[in-house]
């Protein structure tokens, strides 16, 4: 099956294969108990703890992310956890939903992929869970639980902006132009 990945770290090139990344020599528990065969980029980034302070990057956003996942391992086990997803859209078109992530360095890439190995999810069920209001981030418990469960349970958002969370492998293709 093929997607469409927007590539903030221009990290990526045609012909590589993405991977869950391994750290058998990282002394770290949730690696070992939880993701023993591998975590993805956004894994990576999301548990790693020195990087949770790097200025401007709201502790909310982690904190959201391992919660996601202790929705997902106790009520929907068998969906693929975010920290091990590659992360794409179904179509090109989909990419204008989330220009707010996007600058002028960027590069999306067309991807490939076992069409058995992915799911489809509304991330705009996210951010309601964080209710961010004139720059500032306040947290309802009941209503980060409600908006994660219905994330995994495959619902719609009123404005729904879709992405898909694929399990790795994730074969590279070639680069698109948005012209």
């Amino acid at each position: 099956m093929k997607a469409y990945h927007i590539d903030r770290n221009n990290s990526l090139f045609e012909g590589q294969i993405i991977e869950l990344n391994k750290f058998e020599d990282v002394d770290s528990f949730i690696l070992r108990k939880m993701f023993p065969e591998g975590i993805s980029y956004h894994g990576c980034h999301y548990l790693d703890e020195s990087a949770q302070n790097i200025e401007n990057n709201s502790p909310s956003f982690y904190i959201l992310e391992y919660e996601l996942e202790l929705i997902r391992t106790a009520y929907f086990p068998n969906l693929i956890s975010r920290y091990q997803s590659f992360f794409a859209l179904e179509t090109l078109d989909n990419i204008k939903e989330w220009s707010g992530i996007l600058n002028e360095d960027c590069t999306i890439w067309e991807v490939e992929f076992d069409d058995n190995n992915y799911i489809k999810c509304d991330s705009n069920l996210l951010y309601p869970a964080l209710n961010i209001k004139d720059n500032q981030i306040t947290f309802s418990a009941n209503n980060s639980f409600q908006y994660g469960y219905a994330y995994w349970q495959g619902l719609s958002s009123k404005n729904p902006r879709y992405e898909l969370l694929i399990k790795p492998p994730v074969k590279i293709i070639k680069k698109v132009c948005l012209n």
